[in-house]
């Protein structure tokens, strides 16, 4: 009985981190516009749609890359290395290492 009740606990926790990480990613991406907006969509879709995708510190991984805030963070910085070009040469190194072109 107590083994139930702390997995039905588990489960409702668990759906209420994933709305709240899914409400995170999609409340940065209204708060996008234009070019940005498309840029954050591609980051998205590399690292959570593909089976092979890199991370900000040019890592390759394998297998899909599921939503977390851990993620989240992580696409945040690959946006901003796409976005900005404050750094250049860290931009540079990433798309390279990436693959990206």
């Amino acid at each position: 009985m107590e083994k139930k009740l702390t997995q039905e606990m588990l489960a409702t926790a668990s759906k209420q981190y994933n709305k709240a990480v899914a409400a995170t990613y999609e409340l940065l991406r209204n708060l996008l516009a234009s070019k940005p907006q498309t840029q954050w969509d591609r980051v998205i879709r590399e690292m959570h749609e593909r089976d092979l995708w890199a991370g900000p510190n040019g890592k390759k991984h394998n297998g899909k890359q599921p939503k977390g805030y851990k993620a989240f963070l992580d696409c945040l910085e690959l946006h901003k290395l796409t976005v900005f070009s404050a750094d250049a040469a860290k931009k540079q190194r990433y798309h390279i290492q990436a693959g990206y072109t």
